[in-house]
């Protein structure tokens, strides 16, 4: 019996039956805004700026953030040679001796971001060039994603979850100066946790070993200690949701499933576990995705969020199609749709992908 997800506030949500993850590839915040209201309008439930710099490239940008830290001194690579990951996590970090309590307020480059983004953003909707009712998207990114792969002495995480999530408060207190809370949505980057919950980083990280995986991962990645900071600050007319994602570094995905089993015990626990409302999740979706991997959503339990599932990958309209039809025997018609990912490598093909994304979500209703 597939389970009932039109409990508010997900049904209501889901009248706008597009998420978009974050990066989109673009010049400047006015050129991301301006592309998706002619591709997709008013169907997607809000718009991100497209993540440009200093945001580019998901956790890569971090670097600055950290090297400015007065608290961190720099280490070598955690990685080894010759790996897409050390050319790109060069030098890493570590906390400095006798530091218990590290300050990265004020350093985070997402508040700042945010405020010049949503000018362009209201100005544009004012304008009527975007529709009223989408709202303006901030991605942020969990601690776990922002630690892991920057410090690779696992002794410093602790210190680093609860610097990095103060430091996000900050940055919602400074964008909610400025911004209406009715107009935000934040997103909360939950990419790295999987690799855990299913012991993929046990597996290509050396600082990773195999009693941090798996049931004790799920423990620590889906309690309620480790995730309410990331929302704290967020009155509830802003939308908060996650984005739970398989990575797409070097490839997508870098974390592959057999079922999305996993993914669905953790996104029931994170809805109830995250000490506020959750209102949107994105699940990704396996290009092969048939009724095997779609099977666990019979106990999908996301508290009454809406569902966008992930199942626009890169291979054309029949086959998003084929991935919806699946979803359907499982979740009926209750869920919206999305690309596996943000577009940030896919630059030279964005107008056609956000077309099968439009006509997509135009069938799947």
């Amino acid at each position: 019996m597939p389970h009932d997800v039109s409990i508010a506030p997900g049904s209501k949500l889901l009248e706008q039956n597009i998420l978009f993850t974050g990066s989109v590839p673009g010049g400047s915040a006015e050129e991301v805004f301006r592309t998706l209201a002619g591709s997709v309008g008013a169907r997607a439930l809000a718009y991100p700026d497209g993540e440009i710099d200093p945001r580019r490239a998901f956790v890569s940008g971090l670097q600055a953030v950290f090297g400015q830290c007065e608290d961190l001194d720099e280490i070598p690579s955690g990685f080894p040679e010759g790996t897409p990951e050390r050319a790109m996590f060069t030098p890493c970090f570590r906390v400095k001796k006798g530091v218990s309590k590290v300050r990265l307020e004020g350093l985070l480059p997402y508040a700042e971001s945010a405020i010049e983004s949503y000018a362009v953003f209201k100005r544009l909707r004012d304008e009527g060039t975007i529709a009223a009712g989408v709202r303006y998207q901030i991605a942020v990114v969990s601690a776990y994603c922002a630690v892991m792969f920057w410090f690779p002495h696992v002794e410093d995480w602790d210190v680093m979850h609860d610097a990095w999530t103060r430091a996000l408060q900050v940055e919602y207190e400074r964008m909610l100066e400025v911004i209406p809370a009715e107009d935000l949505a934040v997103q909360i980057d939950y990419a790295m946790e999987p690799g855990l919950l299913n012991g993929r980083h046990a597996e290509e990280l050396d600082w990773v070993t195999q009693d941090m995986v798996g049931e004790a991962a799920f423990a620590r990645c889906t309690s309620r200690e480790y995730l309410a900071p990331h929302f704290v600050g967020l009155p509830e007319t802003v939308l908060a949701g996650y984005h739970i994602c398989l990575g797409t570094f070097p490839a997508f995905p870098r974390v592959p499933i057999d079922d999305i089993g996993f993914i669905v015990d953790a996104t029931n626990a994170l809805a109830v576990n995250a000490g506020r409302r959750i209102d949107f999740f994105h699940l990704p979706v396996m290009p092969d995705a048939g009724d095997n991997y779609y099977a666990p959503l019979e106990r999908l339990d996301a508290a009454g969020a809406a569902i966008y599932l992930g199942v626009e990958c890169d291979d054309g309209q029949e086959a998003m199609a084929r991935r919806v039809s699946h979803a359907r025997k499982f979740m009926g018609e209750r869920f919206g749709v999305a690309h596996y990912c943000g577009y940030a490598w896919r630059a030279e093909r964005l107008g056609e992908l956000l077309g099968v994304l439009r006509d997509g979500a135009d069938a799947a209703r």
